[in-house]
């Protein structure tokens, strides 16, 4: 904590580093009648290089430059007896910029040659950055880099399908859950092992640029079946420079809408959302020795206050927020550079849970502490080489306690209406590490075969998580459940007239989890001289599992390939054709260590009334010492004996395997006219053998890959796209797709699934009883009810349900964002979205778990109302002096007030179908901003 605090009381200390934090620039130089110049001299200068870099061209008359800073640079090429030119160059995160450049024979002043292509003909992943200035002239709400991500195509982020209502931040892609993602900054990843989420919060005003890479991301990526969003934070430079700004958030619509009261089993006119924040943001870096030494720093902190819709006013939803960030760079020599960075985050949220479905009587109140530290170095043993080590360390904790105050009170949920009364589920003492390092090598390699780029890297990380978990409720912990048509409406003080109850084991200790996460990759991009580039790369993940004992829990292992073509079909990197294959991991993390443990946050107990005894009698009960699950590993099912182990082994079909998906892409783009590029690409993806939980006999539980537990995603795109220059851009798309599958969406349901697991490695896909023996002596022993407590979950050999459209499903998706800035200073920007409607489905209550997890008329069987968005906002620049403005700001999120319904009441009960969530109302941001 004392290192949090410090990181965020520091104005400035450092850099960033990472595998792809950096770009490549090719050149060619040719005279008048286009035959190449030999010994011509390249020389690169901009803000964010210390001092110059310099390059001399072949016999080709080619040149390469390697490992420089994103952002906008100024390139002069010169050779004796010929007039030199100017152009200003802009390297793409990742990406290698095409730099044609023609000298003439002439004596007088410098020609400034403008109008580069802007396409990589080098490259065929798909992907789309967002530069600082082009960050800056967006509206977005939440000024977040996983904000940004909902800009481009494929990427749904608006909706919370989850929970329901907007967006948390954690987007579903391309028919993967929100935990699919994997989220770096610098190069390196962040993402939290236990959720896989992203890990790391920053200053919105920390950030350089952002890259969202949707398919074929070469083999230096891994670790998710979604995206790669890559996060490249500022860095200091040669000039003093610092911001200040005050930004005031507040509703603006008033007046109601209508939407589900669920204790009144109607929708009902609702006021609004309510709110109002403030922010206070700075920024500040410069040289310490100008060329040596640099330091940058950006701190946001914040406040507010807010009510949802349809959410208690006497029990508002209130938040602090520090954020911070410190960066410094040392240049030693002009052949190694030395950088470290440190980001933190602290905040308290108090009733977290305000909405309509909890009562002021169950909300929490959270504390969160975050800390992430980056040592990186850079080195240039050759002009064409180029080695990055890097190592983290990162730290997050966060606590959930009842905002009572009191652990004894038990929590009341009425099934029938979806509302939650008497208190808080839980108390979680929470905490996830990161702790690792990489190494990577660049190699430019010419020849008269073409050129070749190749790279190799190995990293190693550790990530572990503890929890604490003490449930709310008497004894060990109780959650009573209402059923008031069955005359069980749950009021009693000795709550004598529920209709059941779920009783939550205390394990008494801590749960802790590890894992081992070791990553080597090998990847070359090959141009050949007739314009044809191969990307061919071979990626291997090991994750190596340990549980809370220290014993090993499972070793997998993940050899991805991939395989790209791009084709500048032009000749002149205005034209591209694109097509990529490869296959994708994702590591379990320490989800699948928990979900695979003797010991877990997830035992209960489950008891119903029975009116002929007028006794709560035992349902169901989950227990991982005296009902075991077991994986389909060696090790693991040794701890079985006889028929148990022998139908272990049919259900296991071999030893686990961790899922993957196969992709495949193909796609053309062009430069229509300088900066704007459109294009078409379709793909088609398959996510299979998803390890899921299959209950041999009511007692052990077998972990093992289900053939039929899947998802698939196929789509059409058109896309256009301008970066911000000459005072305009635009970011576009047009999505026609098709997302099916079982999980994840298997608890992203709005109004049920509060005790399934939160990743897509787990779930209740295929619990129902296998074994027909055991159905047999169950039935003859009058236990026959315990099959019908699973009715609906699916089962080893069909899907139940299970399988249909995932909650995230929307046919027809437009985008478009974009701003313009006007000759007088002034900037308009806009965010417009149009989706043709997601698709939900009713959810049918499965009486051993106690909550809605079957899909009685199939996964998705029905579309939520279309739905678009439009965010607006306009500022203007007064410039005081040289460098020095003063910016005045307006936001006007949905200036409209759309009020479409985003979310539906799911449960088979009478408030099914109801609006539970619509759009968010009418907001605005007042922004007061100053430069130096």
């Amino acid at each position: 904590m004392m290192t949090l605090l410090l990181a965020l009381a520091l104005p400035g200390v450092v850099d960033q580093a990472q595998a792809a934090q950096t770009g490549n620039l090719r050149g060619y130089v040719v005279d008048e009648e286009g035959a190449p110049l030999q010994g011509a001299t390249a020389v690169l200068s901009g803000p964010g290089i210390a001092g110059e870099v310099t390059a001399t061209t072949d016999e080709d008359g080619a040149f390469n430059m390697i490992g420089l800073p994103v952002g906008t640079h100024a390139l002069v090429v010169a050779v004796n007896g010929r007039q030199p030119v100017t152009l200003q160059v802009t390297v793409r995160l990742d990406e290698t910029a095409i730099v044609p450049v023609t000298l003439v024979v002439s004596a007088s002043e410098i020609v400034v040659q403008q109008f580069l292509p802007v396409l990589d003909p080098t490259r065929s992943a798909v992907s789309t950055e967002f530069n600082h200035e082009t960050l800056q002239h967006i509206p977005l709400g939440n000024r977040t880099y996983q904000e940004v991500t909902n800009l481009v195509s494929g990427v749904h982020g608006r909706v919370d399908y989850s929970t329901g209502g907007p967006g948390t931040g954690n987007p579903s892609v391309r028919g993967e859950g929100e935990y699919g993602n994997n989220y770096l900054v610098d190069g390196i990843s962040t993402r939290d092992p236990a959720n896989k989420k992203f890990g790391v919060s920053l200053p919105y005003d920390a950030i350089e640029s952002v890259q969202v890479s949707t398919d074929g991301a070469p083999a230096e990526f891994g670790q998710m079946t979604g995206m790669v969003v890559n996060v490249v934070t500022r860095d200091g430079g040669d000039t003093h420079t610092g911001t200040a700004a005050y930004l005031l958030n507040s509703s603006a619509s008033g007046g109601t809408y209508r939407i589900a009261d669920l204790a009144a089993h109607e929708e009902v006119e609702t006021p609004k959302r309510d709110f109002l924040d403030h922010t206070l943001i700075a920024t500040v870096g410069g040289p310490i020795l100008p060329e040596r030494v640099w330091y940058f720093g950006a701190l946001d902190l914040g406040m507010g206050s807010s009510v949802p819709e349809g959410g208690d006013p006497l029990a508002p939803r209130t938040f602090q927020r520090a954020l911070g960030f410190a960066k410094g760079t040392w240049f030693v020599n002009p052949a190694l550079t030395l950088r470290y960075q440190v980001s933190g985050r602290l905040g308290t949220t108090d009733n977290v849970s305000n909405g309509a479905q909890y009562d002021a009587s169950a909300q929490s109140d959270q504390l969160v502490d975050q800390q992430s530290h980056i040592l990186s170095g850079e080195w240039l043993p050759t002009a064409n080489g180029r080695l990055e080590v890097k190592a983290l360390y990162q730290d997050n904790g966060s606590l959930l306690t009842p905002a009572s105050g009191d652990m004894e009170a038990p929590q009341v949920f009425d099934r029938e209406s979806g509302l939650y009364t008497g208190n808080a589920l839980s108390n979680f003492d929470y905490g996830t590490g990161r702790a690792g390092a990489s190494a990577v090598y660049t190699h430019l390699a010419q020849g008269s075969a073409g050129t070749h780029l190749l790279k190799a890297g190995l990293e190693h990380v550790n990530v572990s998580e503890t929890r604490r978990v003490m449930y709310t409720g008497p004894g060990e912990g109780v959650t009573y459940f209402a059923a008031p048509s069955a005359g069980r409406p749950c009021v009693n003080d000795d709550y004598s007239d529920c209709a059941g109850y779920r009783e939550y084991a205390d394990i008494g200790q801590d749960l802790a989890h590890s894992a081992g996460l070791t990553s080597v990759f090998v990847q070359d991009d090959w141009t050949t001289e007739h314009g044809v580039t191969l990307n061919a790369g071979l990626r291997y993940d090991r994750e190596a599992l340990v549980q809370n004992t220290g014993l090993p829990v499972l070793q997998q292992n993940m050899p991805a390939p991939r395989l790209g073509l791009a084709w500048d079909a032009s000749g002149d990197s205005r034209t591209v054709v694109t097509a990529h294959v490869g296959r994708y991991y994702d590591v379990g993390g320490t989800t699948l260590a928990r979900w695979g443990d003797t010991l877990t946050d997830q035992v209960f107990r489950y008891y119903g009334w029975d009116a002929d005894t007028e006794t709560y009698d035992l349902l169901f009960e989950q227990d991982r010492v005296r009902a075991p699950y077991v994986l389909c590993t060696e090790e693991s099912l040794a701890t079985l004996s006889g028929v148990t182990r022998q139908t272990a082994e049919v259900a296991c079909g071999g030893d686990l395997q961790p899922y993957h998906m196969d992709k495949a892409m193909i796609g053309v783009k062009r430069e229509w006219i300088p900066g704007l590029v459109a294009g078409v690409r379709g793909m088609a993806s398959v996510t299979s053998d998803i390890p899921d939980d299959i209950s041999l006999n009511g007692d052990t539980t077998i972990i093992a890959n289900m053939p039929n537990k899947s998802r698939d995603y196929r789509a059409v795109e058109v896309m256009v796209e301008r970066a911000f220059r000459d005072g305009w851009q635009v970011f576009g798309s047009y999505t026609l797709s098709q997302s099916r599958g079982t999980s994840p969406g298997q608890f992203e349901t709005s109004t049920g699934g509060r005790i399934g697991s939160p990743s897509n490695d787990s779930g209740v896909f295929g619990d129902d009883i296998n074994d027909l023996q055991t159905r047999a002596d169950l039935m003859d022993s009058g236990s026959g009810s315990t099959l019908a407590g699973f009715a609906g979950l699916g089962t080893t050999t069909d899907e139940a349900g299970n399988y249909g459209y995932l909650p995230y499903q929307s046919l027809h998706v437009v985008k478009l964002s974009g701003a313009y800035t006007a000759p007088f200073g002034t900037t308009f920007g806009a965010v417009y979205e149009f989706d043709s409607g997601h698709a939900w489905q009713k959810r049918g209550f499965v009486a051993n778990y106690g909550d809605y997890f079957a899909f009685p008329q199939g996964r998705g069987s029905r579309t939520m109302p279309s739905v678009q968005y439009l965010d607006i906002s306009v500022n203007h620049t007064v410039t005081l002096a040289k460098e020095r403005t003063i910016v005045a700001g307006l936001d006007i999120f949905n200036p409209l007030d759309w009020d479409s319904p985003i979310s539906a009441f799911e449960n088979d009960t009478e408030n099914f179908g109801l609006t539970m969530y619509r759009q968010a109302p009418r907001a605005v941001r007042l922004t007061v901003k100053g430069t130096y």
